[in-house]
């Protein structure tokens, strides 16, 4: 029988239209235990569709609840944990005797660990002093330490009231954070927007307990900075429908508007045969990390009838990221014709030295497609020739 898994890499559009319990019958036995098989396909699953994907399920396990909803919103809560930066380290569905209960625990490159806990509904209290004490057993097995460890309860309900006053009003109010389903898809979705590698430690930063114990009010102080973000190049239109289809941008009947970014990622996903997860706005990895993508849009600009050229940019911080990978690309994304342009990192190293930079705020190199009545090339600057890119399109 096919994997979920397996039929995401060979025909994602279906699920799109489905709802996570209707997908979570397609899981092996449909049922999530502790290391079964489903439970080992539907990870593997979650690790490669979208994050508004993860958004949308998460929503249907608090809106619509289904059996076994609670241990699917806790597979999917430790995705977004991934998604942030954490390592992750996945707890049971059920108790055991004898065993340290958890969700999840999350670990920072910084070796701060966050034990989890996720809650459908804070309805019924909470035992704060159990879940302090996984935490202090896991302390005396040395994997944790009170120094850098904390306590992060996960619920879907945004009123959290009766919570927020139970924990102010504990012992333990300086060790245990609170934050909503909520709020914690929209610290993903900011740091998907921003491209910046600081963004990531920002975040991680935001869990450690505070005079706040709802984390949601922080995160609204921030979050609303990516509403105001400078608008994208990526939005064109495509047909009514949630499928991303390549090839698909016919200017007639367009009423949805989709992101750019995604129907170039689509189209390089086919190309690599690789499945890209979005890590900040213009970076992508495969979910095996045999691959690194820097995917950067540009519009076109006008020169005479026939020829436009293309502008864009390259920070040391994307390098670095390129070196990571034992395959690491830049993906060009020329214009609303999607003329999309894939060089290698090696390529991009060899030619870097002779491209041109401004130092306004940050350093950055230029780079400049032309296009000159239908022959696309690289500028190359200080080696006063060009690179004929016809061999680099992803068709």
């Amino acid at each position: 029988m096919v994997s979920i898994s397996s039929l995401w890499d060979t025909n994602n559009e279906i699920f799109w239209s489905k709802n996570i319990k209707q997908i979570l019958s397609f899981t092996g036995e449909g049922v999530l235990k502790d290391k079964n098989q489903t439970s080992i396909e539907f990870n593997e699953f979650l690790n490669k569709i979208p994050s508004k994907l993860l958004g949308k399920y998460a929503n249907e396990c608090l809106s619509d609840k289904f059996e076994g909803s609670g241990y699917v919103l806790q597979d999917i809560v430790n995705q977004i944990g991934a998604r942030l930066g954490f390592e992750i380290q996945y707890g049971r569905y059920r108790g055991v005797k004898n065993t340290i209960g958890f969700d999840g625990i999350w670990a920072s490159k910084n070796q701060y660990n966050i034990l989890v806990e996720v809650k459908t509904t804070d309805v019924y209290r909470i035992n704060l002093n159990t879940i302090v004490n996984y935490r202090n057993r896991l302390i005396e097995q040395n994997n944790f330490t009170h120094k850098n460890s904390s306590i992060l309860i996960i619920v879907g309900r945004s009123d959290t009231g009766d919570l927020e006053c139970q924990i102010l009003g504990s012992r333990h109010s300086w060790d245990v954070s609170l934050i909503s389903v909520g709020a914690l898809l929209n610290l993903l979705f900011l740091k998907e927007d921003k491209d910046d590698a600081r963004t990531t430690d920002q975040i991680n930063f935001i869990f450690r307990p505070s005079a706040y114990a709802r984390l949601d009010k922080l995160v609204d102080l921030i979050t609303p900075t990516a509403n105001n973000l400078e608008p994208s190049q990526n939005n064109l239109y495509a047909k009514n429908g949630n499928a991303i289809v390549p090839n698909d941008l016919s200017h007639k009947n367009l009423t949805t508007p989709i992101d750019f970014y995604d129907v170039c990622i689509h189209r390089i996903n086919s190309y690599l045969n690789v499945n890209l997860i979005k890590k900040t706005k213009l970076s992508y990895v495969s979910t095996d990390n045999s691959a690194g993508i820097i995917l950067t849009l540009s519009k076109s600009y006008a020169m005479s009838i026939g020829n436009e050229k293309f502008w864009f940019s390259l920070y040391p911080h994307h390098i670095d990221f390129l070196k990571k990978f034992p395959n690491s690309y830049v993906a060009f994304g020329c214009g609303l014709n999607l003329n999309l342009y894939l060089i290698n990192y090696e390529r991009i190293k060899d030619i870097l030295p002779y491209m041109t930079t401004s130092t306004k705020s940050k350093t950055y190199w230029h780079f400049i497609i032309y296009n000159k009545t239908g022959n696309f090339t690289l500028r190359v600057p200080k080696r006063e020739k060009s690179i004929d890119l016809i061999s680099y399109k992803i068709i």
